[in-house]
């Protein structure tokens, strides 16, 4: 059975403004991380639905809970690494967008994140008042990337690169 934080599948509730609520979980060896997160979020737009402390217990949360966004620290102790499991777990889950949330800014590592499957990068430091606009732009099909971070910069960068074909 896996080792579950105290947030792990915590109920949520909804005001249904507009449509339904994006279910929302997170995966973070610091238990205030997900607690901070399920405060955070706008409960006009998100529901979140639950929370593990380890890789290892991810495939477990994500065929319980289905949530619509992961938001998956990319430093966790022991085991399998995140960026591991997204590349090989991506496809299992296409209903999820997976985004990156972590305190670590580098360019390889984003580049990694992406190429496993994120659908974003977010730097823990961020402001949190544009966690649920980040969030939401994400479900709308966009890529979302820290601009504290100057991510955002770089990626446009690249991607200008990849659409010319170099």
């Amino acid at each position: 059975a896996p080792r579950l934080d105290p947030l792990a599948l915590v109920p949520g509730t909804v005001a249904q403004v507009g449509g339904e609520a994006a279910r929302v979980a997170c995966v973070d060896d610091y238990p205030p991380v997900c607690d901070a997160l399920r405060r955070g979020l706008d409960p006009r737009r998100f529901i979140f639905s639950g929370a593990v402390s380890e890789v290892a217990s991810l495939d477990w949360l994500l065929e319980r809970v289905r949530p619509a966004i992961l938001l998956l620290d990319l430093d966790m102790p022991g085991g399998e690494r995140p960026l591991s499991w997204l590349a090989r777990s991506a496809s299992r889950y296409p209903e999820t967008r997976v985004v990156a949330y972590t305190a670590h800014v580098g360019r390889d590592l984003v580049d990694e994140a992406v190429g496993a499957g994120a659908w974003g990068y977010i730097v823990k430091s961020d402001d949190p008042e544009l966690l649920s606009d980040m969030l939401e732009r994400m479900l709308e099909g966009e890529m979302v990337f820290s601009r504290s971070a100057g991510v955002l910069g770089y990626f446009v960068g690249i991607l200008s690169l990849r659409l010319k074909g170099h």
